[in-house]
């Protein structure tokens, strides 16, 4: 189940290295205000279990990434 989510205006596609990230949280809403900031994820949504919130992280190569 999402408890909390976003997509940008970007898609995952647009750049030629991508990966999804899995966060730990200690306050489950702390991660999806941060993250949606950061200008090199595309997507992201907190979810129940073992990890708290995944998000896409992009870029132009694996080292940016």
């Amino acid at each position: 189940m999402v408890y909390n989510g976003y997509k940008n205006e970007t898609w995952w596609w647009e750049k030629p290295a991508g990966a999804w990230v899995l966060v730990r949280e200690e306050k489950l809403d702390e991660a999806n205000e941060k993250i949606k900031n950061w200008p090199w994820t595309t997507s992201g949504a907190s979810f129940a279990g073992d990890w708290d919130y995944l998000a896409w992280v992009e870029g132009q190569n694996w080292d940016e990434v």
